[in-house]
């Protein structure tokens, strides 16, 4: 995927308070610094450069939020530990790196996620789907049951980067279910059981979605008045 500049695909993911940037790590050059390279020291080199790609996104969304000189590490999930004023997500492929970061006054999580739809496999849809999930996808072209796939995979996938910083708790995909609206591009991702005493069974997010060249780009947000 071509490297972007200012107005990137996933900004019409989120709400204008929300800051993202977008990398080719294919053809990114920038080095990141010292402390997050030694995160990656051991690493291969597919592994490097989409880290890297990771990280000089988040320096450029920080310094637009003023904070500077502040190297984003890894927690013990091997997550990154943001400045306590943002909170953000990460997405990445071979040749696509999306970041997406707001401020904790205005939200309380983020989620984004992207996808390559042609790797996922269709034998796939017994573990990710649920049974109204699969429902819905056989109802639909065969040329249109991968694109879907991909993006209640994606969803989920989203949902769960979203919700994990709040609650801190794994989740499967049998413990969502994903309702997609065609018609606005958006998808709603609702619990099936009850996480840690934080989100109760049956409540819902909401998401947006798009697909281009290929992909498919999910994004949610938790606002801090929710």
């Amino acid at each position: 995927m071509e490297e972007k500049n200012n107005k990137n695909i996933i900004s019409g993911l989120f709400s204008d308070k929300v800051k993202t940037m977008e990398l080719n790590p294919l053809l990114t050059t920038k080095t990141v610094y010292p402390e997050e390279e030694i995160l990656i020291s051991n690493a291969v080199e597919k592994r490097k450069r989409e880290f890297r790609a990771g990280r000089i996104c988040v320096r450029e969304i920080l310094s637009q939020f003023g904070i500077r000189n502040y190297p984003v590490l890894m927690n013990s999930k091997r997550g990154p530990i943001w400045p306590k004023e943002v909170c953000g997500s990460i997405s990445h492929t071979d040749d696509y790196c999306g970041v997406a970061m707001a401020l904790k006054k205005d939200f309380k999580s983020i989620g984004i996620d992207v996808e390559l739809i042609e790797r996922l496999n269709m034998d796939l849809q017994k573990y990710i789907c649920t049974p109204d999930e699969t429902r819905w996808l056989d109802s639909l072209s065969m040329h249109k049951q991968k694109e879907f796939l991909a993006l209640i995979f994606s969803s989920k996938e989203c949902f769960y980067k979203c919700q994990y910083p709040i609650s801190q708790t794994f989740l499967g995909f049998q413990d969502v279910t994903v309702n997609i609206d065609s018609k606005s591009n958006t998808f709603e991702a609702r619990l099936n059981i009850k996480v840690a005493n934080i989100f109760a069974k049956g409540l819902y997010l909401k998401g947006q979605y798009l697909f281009e060249q290929g992909y498919v780009f999910t994004g949610m947000e938790i606002k801090s008045s929710e």
